[in-house]
Order: structure tokens, then sequence, then C-alpha cells
């Protein structure tokens, strides 16, 4: 027996709810799995930072970026972790 077959046998024994469940699931599923748009990459920023050409190095920038994503990181973990405890009391 077919995994179809199998998830066909079970889904006649749910009753009209249930299987309603179970198609909107098979259809959220199907969608992930769909193809996905691909966005465009926009550049509207290029250029922008010109005029630090001169006063910074790109490692200097590259970790200073990164310093951001960690604080902006630690940010959302610490909102995150305090909603929790919210949610918990």
């Amino acid at each position: 027996m077919t995994v179809e077959e199998i998830i066909v046998k079970k889904l006649h024994k749910l009753p009209a709810d249930k299987q309603c469940e179970v198609l909107e699931l098979v259809e959220l599923l199907a969608e992930e799995r769909g193809p996905k748009a691909t966005p465009t990459l926009r550049q509207n920023w290029a250029g922008s930072l010109r005029e630090y050409g001169d006063k910074y190095t790109a490692l200097e920038l590259e970790k200073t970026s990164l310093e951001w994503r960690r604080e902006n990181t630690d940010q959302v973990v610490k909102a995150r972790s305090n909603h929790d405890q919210t949610q918990t009391i």
C-alpha cells in the first residue's frame, strides 16, 4: 500500500470538519513547496557611502556591520525572552 493510499484510507475515517483541516494543511504544505518568486535585489543605496571611502577600510566597515547585526540579534533575543516571560505569568 502506498503512502497516498494510506492517507486516503485514514482520511475517509475522519469526520468532515477534520477532513477540512487536513485539506487546509495539504494546501499550506503545497504552497511552501511551490516555486517562490525571487525578489529583485535593490541597489538604490549603491554609491551612497562614497564620501566615507577615504575614512574607513572595507574591513572596518565589515566589522562594524557585524557588530550592528550582533546588537540587533541580542535585542531580538532579549525581546523574545521578555515576551516569553510575560506569557508564562
